[in-house]
């Protein structure tokens, strides 16, 4: 498990409101607080000076090094404990939806989200609260969330298209040239065709 050492505060019902591994953390009343600064582009190579802290034993060689040591100075992710990142492991839905809310400075001043498999008292229900009312995320059915589900690379590419697009930084999209296509669902096919077009996926 994993401690959060950070505060996310949601607006409850009764004050102004506007109307897809567990870890703990804490949440207060009162407004989702916005940092002040936009995404930051991720770096390319080792030699960015927010990736020059070892932070993680297990990703000396790893491909994403450079990536993970970024994000998690940025604070948008962190380890499983004991020096460990476990870079090739499997992610949640939830997990997705912290890294994308605290990278996209999500903001929402209403808490109130359908799922019922999701506890205000969750670490996740933060997050998902902001990215559902942001409209980055759906539940796998009107009442089920699935925060503790495997994500699947096109939910991961709905999410992350959505955050862009929300962000109104998107550009001219291309035809994907995956011979997989018809294997992907239509809600997906869009997110996934323009993330190539731009090299993300």
């Amino acid at each position: 498990t994993e401690e959060l050492t950070f505060e996310v505060c949601v607006k409850k019902k009764d004050a102004t409101v506007k109307s897809d591994s567990k870890f703990t953390g804490s949440r207060t009343q009162g407004a989702i607080k916005k940092p002040t600064s936009d995404v930051e582009q991720l770096p390319n190579d080792s030699n960015d000076e927010n990736a020059k802290k070892e932070l993680f034993d297990d990703i000396k060689k790893h491909w994403a090094r450079t990536q993970i040591e970024y994000l998690a100075n940025k604070g948008v992710i962190s380890g499983v404990g004991n020096n460990l990142f476990e870079p090739d492991a499997n992610i949640t839905r939830a997990q997705v939806v912290k890294m994308v809310v605290k990278s996209a400075n999500g903001v929402a001043e209403n808490d109130e989200i359908p799922f019922k498999d999701i506890s205000v008292d969750d670490w996740c229900y933060p997050y998902v609260a902001v990215a559902y009312h942001m409209g980055l995320v759906n539940g796998q059915s009107a009442e089920t969330f699935g925060a503790e589900n495997e994500i699947t690379r096109q939910e991961l590419a709905v999410i992350i298209y959505r955050a862009i697009d929300n962000k109104q930084i998107k550009t001219e999209k291309q035809q994907s040239e995956f011979t997989d296509m018809a294997e992907i669902e239509a809600y997906a096919r869009e997110a996934v065709e323009y993330l190539s077009a731009i090299g993300i996926i």
